[in-house]
């Protein structure tokens, strides 16, 4: 008997009146060891998925005005879910909203900032790996940036935008990459927000474009990314620690004119 209250009163510690249970990165991490059965919920945007997230996580925006009807489409009813966040406040609202529509639920408490600091490994998107769709239209792209001489990039600082020129556009391995320095402060803007807009005008054809920014650390990118434009050298280098070099990932590109229909893409 006393055995059975004693469990009772650790399941109350563990589930308390929420309905779902929550778990340390200690505790979290040995239960996805001990059952493969387990569905891993990364519940942050895209952006931070692609940054780093725990092996065999899918991404699913908490955010996202899609969440529920993506939950229901790739989630089994039938198998535990867990789930994390960057530090545990969005996985719990999802863990709450998924265990009120019948997916029995375990949240990371402290999300993925506890699981690094406790220095279990995480898996960042390689760019390498990545490829663009539709490089025609992602040369298209290019070569009006190129047309125009230099194009104006925005960004976010925290709740005020920040727009500037840029004339670096190159294709490398199949992807759009542009060109800055760590020590700016676009750089940290991009950190923090990887969601930019672009804008560029011809003389009869402007373009807008939206896309996240992917950082490439590779030093043989930004050699080729320089080598693209010698004039940088002066203040850049491939092994200077301050040459930032990014892609243009899930990019939609659109043409407009006064005298036709606007041309939309996505590359």
């Amino acid at each position: 008997m006393k055995h059975l209250i004693m469990c009772c009163i650790s399941l109350l510690s563990l589930f308390g009146c929420k309905g779902y249970g929550d778990l340390t990165a200690d505790e979290f991490e040995k239960m996805l060891s001990e059952d493969n059965t387990l569905q891993l919920v990364d519940v942050r945007t895209e952006e931070e998925y692609s940054a780093g997230h725990l092996h065999g996580a899918v991404n699913i925006d908490w955010r996202g005005e899609d969440f529920m009807e993506k939950a229901a489409t790739l989630l089994n009813k039938d198998r535990t879910v867990m789930v994390y966040c960057r530090s545990g406040k969005r996985s719990a609202n999802a863990a709450a909203k998924l265990d009120k529509a019948g997916f029995k639920t375990y949240n990371m408490l402290g999300g993925i900032l506890a699981w690094k600091e406790a220095g279990k490994p995480v898996e960042i998107v390689k760019p390498e790996e990545y490829q663009s769709l539709n490089t025609d239209n992602m040369q298209r792209v290019r070569d009006f940036l190129h047309q125009t001489g230099h194009y104006f990039l925005a960004t976010a600082d925290g709740d005020q935008p920040q727009v500037r020129p840029f004339g670096t556009a190159e294709i490398i391995e199949g992807k759009l990459y542009i060109q800055t320095g760590h020590i700016k402060n676009v750089a940290h803007q991009i950190a923090a927000n990887p969601k930019v807009a672009i804008c560029a005008y011809n003389g009869s054809e402007w373009l807008r474009i939206t896309a996240t920014l992917v950082e490439d650390s590779r030093v043989e990118i930004k050699k080729a990314m320089l080598d693209a434009n010698p004039g940088l050298r002066s203040m850049y280098n491939e092994n200077d620690g301050n040459t930032a070099v990014f892609f243009l990932k899930d990019a939609k590109a659109t043409i407009n004119s006064f005298t036709a229909a606007p041309i939309e893409t996505d590359f």
